[in-house]
């Protein structure tokens, strides 16, 4: 196929909103459980503690390349995305790449 570039988009998972967010989720969500299940006060205060401790851990960053290629037959439009997600923000440390192509 005769693969025509269109863009490229640049993305990662480090932004504070991101991580505060998925943090106040796990936290909100262990707390509720636990309070339910927990047949002591004492117990549910001591496993909401460990929870919000364990959310406080840093995520791990990744940052991401997303290429769009386009190509055209008589019949259809395929669009192939080459994801590449790296170690760091320079996009040097490569961790895993893979290729997706659509039919429209």
């Amino acid at each position: 196929m005769n693969w025509k570039y269109v863009s490229t988009y640049n993305g990662d998972n480090v932004t504070t909103e991101n991580i505060k967010s998925k943090s106040s989720v796990f936290v909100a969500g262990i707390m509720a459980v636990l309070s339910v299940r927990a047949k002591s006060k004492f117990l549910a205060g001591v496993a909401t503690a460990e929870a919000t401790q364990k959310s406080n851990y840093t995520m791990k960053k990744k940052y991401w390349t997303t290429r769009k290629y386009v190509s055209k037959d008589a019949r259809n439009v395929y669009v192939k995305f080459e994801v590449k997600i790296y170690n760091d923000s320079a996009r040097k440390k490569l961790l895993q790449s893979y290729t997706e192509n659509h039919v429209r």
